[in-house]
């Protein structure tokens, strides 16, 4: 039988409890929070007001839930031994073992199984804007876009959007094709989301703490904004085409945001930058940006029932133990 004699908050749900045997283990709660007298402890900041009750020997809440410190036990990882979680690149960015980890919806999900390695690669990582792009929008799937996407497409480009529900598709990372007018060889470009119903189509490329590519294999005078503008429009025709940087703030993004801001002001930067669509971009409606900030600020006002609510607070606990308040 194993009794806890102390326990420190370490981040999410986890917890370094130390047991009567001198084992400091690293516990992770986040899988096992189920049942009534468990789902307060979702919200992050009554997670962390456990306490050690000397009567039960265990961590437990006011609201009466505890758990059994043989089982606290069983599911810890010493913390001797850290690489069961992660190891620190030469940086000091901490490079987790299983990417999972780093998931709060649709962790086993077969798209990820059919990822490109180097892509996997880079889930591992904290700083990786793919989680942050699986984790919100994924999230923002389970809630009604009727009231979050006006006023996220408001907050980006100046005027909202009505869209019925009905219409409304989501989905990251597809693969599309170059124009067949493009004068060189170039492969696929993987879009990190996109956004469409049946007038129109809205790609937004995903930044966390990098920027912009400012030229691509296969011609030095091509930026990654142009090709999503050249693939975009492409794709969209005959639906309006709308383009969005997502950042975390100018800080990390500096060349991305000069480019998009001397596109939106200079449409003829884009025609000339893309001479074989010359009068093929008509319907490009909007070239924009807005923040993860932005999208935290807008979820807390979005989640209208129960289901919804538990979705969002939990995606807002998650961005706001990743830096990003509102």
């Amino acid at each position: 039988m194993h009794f806890v004699k102390d326990a420190t908050y370490l981040e999410r749900y986890k917890l370094a409890v130390t047991f009567e045997d001198g084992q400091r283990r690293v516990v992770d709660l986040e899988r096992h929070l189920e049942g009534e007298i468990f789902e307060p402890l979702r919200d992050i900041d009554y997670f962390q007001s456990f306490r050690v009750d000397p009567d039960l020997d265990t961590i437990a809440w006011d609201n009466g839930a505890d758990i059994s410190p043989n089982f606290l036990y069983d599911i810890g990882v010493s913390s001797t031994d850290q690489s069961a979680l992660f190891t620190k690149s030469k940086s000091g960015v901490k490079l987790f073992t299983d990417f999972r980890q780093r998931l709060i919806i649709d962790r086993y999900d077969p798209i990820l199984v059919k990822m490109r390695q180097p892509k996997l690669d880079r889930l591992h990582s904290e700083n990786s804007e793919d989680v942050f792009t699986w984790n919100v929008f994924r999230s923002l799937r389970q809630i009604d876009p009727n009231v979050w996407f006006p006023r996220l497409f408001e907050q980006c480009f100046g005027y909202q959007f009505q869209v019925p529900v009905q219409e409304f598709a989501m989905e990251l990372w597809p693969s599309l094709s170059p124009p067949k007018t493009l004068p060189w060889i170039e492969g696929k470009s993987e879009i990190d989301v996109r956004i469409e119903t049946e007038s129109f189509v809205w790609f937004i490329e995903a930044k966390l703490k990098s920027d912009v590519s400012p030229k691509v294999t296969h011609n030095r005078n091509r930026d990654q904004i142009l090709r999503n503008l050249d693939v975009g429009s492409c794709y969209a025709k005959p639906r309006d085409f709308y383009f969005a940087l997502l950042i975390l703030d100018r800080t990390y993004t500096p060349h991305g945001l000069a480019l998009l801001e001397d596109y939106a002001k200079h449409p003829d930067k884009v025609l000339n930058g893309l001479p074989h669509r010359s009068n093929q971009l008509a319907n490009i409606k909007g070239i924009g940006q807005f923040t993860w900030f932005d999208i935290a600020a807008i979820l807390a006002k979005s989640a209208v029932n129960p289901d919804e609510q538990h979705f969002a607070t939990n995606l807002l606990n998650w961005l706001k133990q990743n830096g990003v308040t509102w």
